[in-house]
């Protein structure tokens, strides 16, 4: 009986023990070639959080068998505040860069643009000129052929000065020159301007002098020297006397 007792007593326990054994031995072998293989890292058990602190977190793992988390946001912060800082080096930030930088690239097509577009308009404007010159020219050329008898007659008359029989044949040859050239300047649009008995206007009059009249006080009395208004506007104002007091 004391033999089947320390049968029932020790046997049975060591085998429980040894296959125990075995069996934990046979865990730790597979879980070791699953490290092996990389299907399973290592764990640190003594750091595994409890059923008391589930918050609790694990320390970092090097063997990769629980993932870690990124870096925090506080570190996420100042990784940002460092990157700013490093862009506002020289008082821009990264945006500013990149437009300064696009505006420049892109810049060059407008500037070729305004070159070429300044090169055409001092182009039109040589024209322009070119053709004012023109025009100056070719409405000199006019007045100068249409006074051209006026200085053949001139001269014809000088020619008879000394053949003439009276004072009154030259006289009349004086007039009819001077109402020749007259009329080339009325074609050209200058006229006289009417002073005697007028109002004294000084845009239109130059007073020269101030005389004792039966006219109206400010009446031009006599013009020392015609005045004359192309198109309406003054091209030489007459010199005049007036009445005084």
């Amino acid at each position: 009986m004391d033999n089947d007792l320390n049968d029932n007593n020790h046997i049975p326990g060591a085998s429980e023990v040894l296959e125990e054994n075995i069996a934990r031995r046979e865990g730790e072998q597979e879980m070791l070639e699953a490290q092996h293989r990389g299907e399973v890292g290592q764990q640190n058990t003594q750091h595994k959080p409890s059923a008391a602190h589930p918050g609790q977190s694990l320390p970092p793992n090097p063997t990769g068998s629980e993932t870690q988390s990124g870096p925090s946001d506080d570190q996420s912060g100042a990784n940002g505040v460092e990157n700013l800082d490093a862009a506002n080096e020289h008082g821009q930030t990264l945006g500013d860069v990149a437009e300064k930088k696009t505006l420049t690239d892109t810049d060059v097509v407008p500037r070729a643009e305004l070159l070429a577009l300044a090169a055409e308009f001092q182009n039109f404007r040589n024209a322009a000129n070119r053709r004012l010159d023109e025009a100056r020219e070719r409405a000199a050329k006019r007045v100068l052929e249409d006074l051209l008898p006026v200085l053949d007659n001139l001269e014809m008359g000088l020619k008879f000065v000394n053949s003439a029989k009276d004072a009154e044949s030259m006289k009349q040859g004086i007039e009819f020159i001077a109402q020749q050239f007259r009329d080339v300047m009325k074609s050209h649009g200058v006229e006289p301007i009417v002073s005697q008995g007028q109002t004294f206007d000084p845009l239109r009059h130059d007073a020269i002098e101030q005389v004792d009249s039966d006219e109206p006080e400010g009446t031009v009395v006599a013009e020392a020297q015609s005045g004359y208004l192309y198109k309406g506007q003054i091209l030489r104002p007459a010199r005049v006397k007036v009445a005084g007091k």
